[in-house]
């Protein structure tokens, strides 16, 4: 099996996560020895660590996109006319439990993980019954402080309520287990129960757990005036404070817990019969993979396509009609979307479990049947776009169906626990273990999604904004109206618009065409009068719409202030919206768009069996991101053995390594300026070693100057000395050697070309000397290894070997880049740096909970479950251990608005410590 980039940066995430299969490791392996960049990407990976932990909007790119290039993906992706095609977007940066584990986990456009924890054994909760009922406060305030910020002593402390509940004593208990488990003080449960000062408890004794309130407020809304914040050592938001605007809801004693039973992988017999119970009548073709060893069927009958992702149960709907795809404009009511969505589903005999229905607020007419188990919602991802759910349907202006999404859950109950109520579960948030129990997500203003396309007039002179290109599919010479899809032959006053093509990677010139478009048999063409290149850059701006003496306006949230033209007469006045087009710059400068919408954008994962997928958004700086993370479940804990010293049967402590030769990467952890720790890692190179590792951690003094040798090959003698909490073995280092002793990072400038040299094809570099070697990691590679073209000016960093490939010396290659005029006068090279990682790091585009002030309040509290979504999964994940990652867990969500009318959503795990793992 050979894997694409793309495939192979999958399959890293899965590799990092321990959820890659043998024979997709032996895959990952092979690319990586003949890939430089997927080598340096994988190695990019642990750096992100730090930043993860507190941030979902993390961004890692090894180079800063230029900003037309990045307006013009943006507005090519953010179209209403796209395929949902259920991609296998893996971003997710899973703690790795073990090799084969599914783990659950949550990624943005830009990357989050669930931390996973080998289970531990825990004495067993049982019998816990609510005493009294919680006294419902019109308005309470809650504030969990920073960490280890200074407490006042004037800071008022929790007050017991008059609820306290009951817990049964069982074999292992003590007081000081039951007061972490409860997140209460010890001395509060001496106090309650008139216990002796050392606390002695018996098995089957029944204890008062006290239940710690919140400090009551005034039930004005408008102006919350908190009495005080807890006064607790660490916690999620150490800026804000958050009101409490509803009832606490009653909790059940108990709830029962789900796994999911993944069916059978789809066939083409499946394929065929789903579909035709459908009404689509078709021969099943098999698509590629696009990640991971997916099982994909497509049945068509020319009018409609239905797309089956691993499953004959899950699958996308494509009524194969652009003007159907294109939502734009004015839209019918939710209650009419709704009506329609379920007509067409009803019809189908789709609609046979309990559900409720609500708006998918990242897609016009988009409408999402949300699965009640127990009469709970079942949510299948963090944010709002939240993940391939159970059904998802989208309805045009005209009412027609657009796209449908289904996936089948088969949820077995495995039993009934008890949980926390929705106090005990918010107390959580001032835990140190905060970040492990609990996720939260910041949303923008709430509006209904809608989007509008410039509607360019035709057959008659007009003003347009774009840039040139030649067609892929003939060669011919286009137009591309910045930030659209559209693509328009250009004929007439053309004489040297080929100047306009881009040159270089990353390069587009603006370009200004008067002229007429004209249209024949749905095909639009483009007839120039004249042109000229503009000094200016696609722009995509968030901001508010604002109507002032017969003309519109956008005011951006950065300040700046445009001219809109052509505003659509459906698009209100205070309206915020996301615009995409080019700023022509004047003395008043004016925003050409081409696309506005009112979406939310807001950043979303899903929660899958091979890595989190979707996420990011285009909203204001200061929304769109959140953190935190859920820990695994370890149901029962009686049977649950302390972690063991041989993991998943990989590696043992006090296994050997005997100059086994890998790559360091070097990865500094700063705060501030001040460093904390430093990571050293070292990926073994395939064969190097039996060890079924590809990486571990190194430590010991024998490093003292290692730092010297980052990003370079070196044989490591050591032993390994424990497991690291995200599951690396760590070595401890008798001492390390260069690989190749003598040799440094070089930088490189020249030439590249495809060879076959001893039956494999690999790159040949031509330096500007004359000097000629193979790069090591595009031996038994393709042209797509190549950066740039071939005889493009290259720059190349990395290391020249004693080996030697068809003749030629090895180089391994770290780094390239390429582009007309580079020389060596002025370069750096940077592959010999250690990434420095500041885990205090903010600015406006990846916001922190620092930047989280002033007042929320919180407006609904439900109980609800949290599910993973079988997007990517299999049938293997059903075995044990893999159904770990199966299991349906009780949550509580707590939704509400800043005051400034940003949204935020708070998901904490409802199972008492005891069933959570360690």
């Amino acid at each position: 099996m050979t894997l694409t980039h793309d495939e192979a940066r999958a399959a890293l995430h899965a590799a990092a996560d321990g959820l890659l299969a043998p024979e997709a490791r032996t895959a990952l392996d092979a690319h990586l020895e003949a890939c430089a960049d997927c080598r340096n990407y994988a190695a990019s990976l642990t750096a992100l660590e730090g930043r993860l932990s507190t941030s979902l909007q993390a961004r890692w790119p090894d180079q800063k996109m230029d900003t037309s290039v990045a307006a013009s993906i943006i507005g090519q992706i953010s179209t209403p006319n796209r395929r949902p095609t259920m991609q296998s977007n893996s971003t997710s940066l899973v703690r790795p439990l073990v090799f084969g584990v599914i783990a659950i986990v949550i990624v943005l456009a830009i990357g989050l993980g669930i931390r996973a924890f080998w289970p531990q054994s825990a004495p067993v909760v049982s019998n816990i019954t609510p005493s009294g009922t919680i006294p419902s406060s019109p308005l309470s305030t809650m504030m969990p402080p920073a960490p280890l910020l200074p407490i006042s002593t004037e800071t008022p402390l929790p007050v017991p309520t008059d609820a306290p509940f009951s817990y049964t004593v069982v074999a292992g208990d003590t007081c000081a287990y039951i007061a972490s488990l409860f997140k209460v003080p010890e001395e509060s449960i001496i106090t309650f129960n008139n216990l002796t000062t050392d606390c002695i408890i018996s098995v089957g004794q029944t204890l008062l757990i006290p239940s710690f309130a919140l400090t009551p407020m005034p039930p004005a809304l408008s102006t919350p005036a908190p009495s005080g914040p807890l006064a607790q050592p660490f916690g999620m938001f150490p800026n804000l404070t958050i009101a409490l605007a509803t009832a606490l809801p009653d909790a059940p004693a108990q709830v029962t817990v789900y796994r999911q039973q993944i069916s059978e992988s789809v066939t083409a017999e499946t394929a065929q019969q789903a579909a035709a119970n459908l009404g689509i009548n078709g021969i099943p073709t098999q698509t590629e993979s696009e990640g991971y060893d997916q099982t994909i069927f497509e049945v068509s009958d020319g009018v409609a396509l239905l797309r089956f992702m691993n499953f004959a149960d899950q699958w996308v709907y494509d009524p194969l009609d652009d003007v159907i795809h294109a939502i734009t404009g004015d839209l019918m009511s939710f209650e009419q979307q709704v009506a329609i969505a379920e007509d067409f589903l009803n019809a189908r005999g789709l609609l046979n479990f309990p559900y409720r229905s609500e708006p998918i607020e990242t897609t016009p007419g988009g409408v999402r049947f949300v699965r009640l188990l127990d009469g709970r919602p079942v949510i299948y991802g963090y944010g709002i776009n939240g993940g391939f759910a159970w059904i998802e349907v989208t309805i045009n202006a005209d009412g027609q169906v657009g796209w449908v999404t289904h996936s089948a859950h088969d949820f077995q109950p495995v039993g009934d626990y008890p949980i926390l109520t929705a106090q005990q579960a918010w107390e959580r948030l001032a835990d140190e273990n905060a970040f492990s129990h609990s996720t939260f997500a910041i949303y923008p203003h709430e509006q209904t999604p809608q989007t509008w396309e410039r509607n360019y007039p035709l057959d008659q002179e007009t003003e347009f904004y774009g840039f040139i290109n030649h067609s892929y599919e003939n060669g011919q010479l286009v137009f591309n109206p910045w930030g659209l899809p559209a693509e328009w032959p250009v004929s007439g006053n053309i004489q040297g618009l080929e100047v306009q093509i881009p040159t270089d990677q990353g390069s587009v010139s603006v370009t200004h065409i008067w002229g007429q478009l004209s249209e024949t048999s749905g095909e639009r063409t483009l007839v120039v009068t004249r042109w000229e290149p503009l000094q200016a850059d696609g722009a995509y701006y968030y901001g508010e719409i604002q109507q002032q003496d017969g003309q519109n306006w956008l005011a951006a949230d950065d300040g700046q202030r445009f001219l809109l033209p052509d505003l659509p007469e459906s698009l209100p006045d205070g309206a915020l919206v996301n615009v995409l087009g080019v700023v022509v710059p004047g003395d008043v400068p004016t925003f050409e768009w081409t696309s506005i919408d009112t979406l939310v954008s807001s950043y979303g994962t899903s929660i899958t069996c091979f890595g989190g997928g979707g996420g990011g958004g285009f909203g204001p700086s200061n929304a769109n991101f959140g953190g935190g993370s859920f820990a695994m479940l370890n149901l029962f804990p009686d049977t649950a053995t302390a972690t063991p010293t041989v993991i998943a049967g990989l590696v043992q402590s006090g296994e050997t390594l005997e100059g086994v030769t890998g790559t360091v990467y070097i990865t500094i952890y700063t705060r501030n300026g001040v460093e904390l720790r430093r990571d050293v890692n070292f990926w073994v190179d395939p064969g190097a070693s039996t060890s079924a590792y590809l990486s571990y951690l190194l430590e010991g003094e024998a490093l003292a100057d290692i730092e010297t040798y980052q990003n370079q090959p070196i044989k490591v003698w050591g032993q390994v000395s424990r497991i690291a909490e995200n599951g690396t073995p760590v070595i401890s280092v008798d001492r390390f050697e260069q690989a190749y002793p003598g040799q440094t990072i070089q930088a490189w400038i020249g030439t590249e070309e495809v060879v076959t040299l001893e039956g494999q094809t690999a790159i040949l570099f031509t330096t500007q000397d004359g000097v000629q070697f193979i790069l090591k990691h595009t031996i038994g590679g393709d042209a797509s290894y190549l950066v740039g073209r071939p005889g493009d000016t290259i720059i190349q960093e990395g290391l020249l070997t004693s080996e030697t490939f068809g003749g030629y010396p090895v180089f391994i290659d770290m780094a390239a880049s390429w582009g007309d005029g580079v020389d060596l006068s002025s370069y750096e090279i940077t592959s010999n740096q250690p990434a420095v990682v500041d885990e205090a790091y903010m600015s406006e585009d990846s916001p922190s909970v620092d930047s989280l002030q002033g007042m929320a309040t919180v407006e609904s509290i439900e109980l609800a479950y949290m599910a993973v979504s079988l997007d990517n999964c299999t049938p293997a994940a059903n075995e044990t251990p893999l159904e770990a990652g199966l299991y349906v867990q009780p949550m509580w969500v707590f939704k509400g608005h800043f005051e400034d009318g940003r949204r935020f959503e708070i998901r904490i795990q409802a199972l008492p410590e005891a069933y959570l793992s360690q």
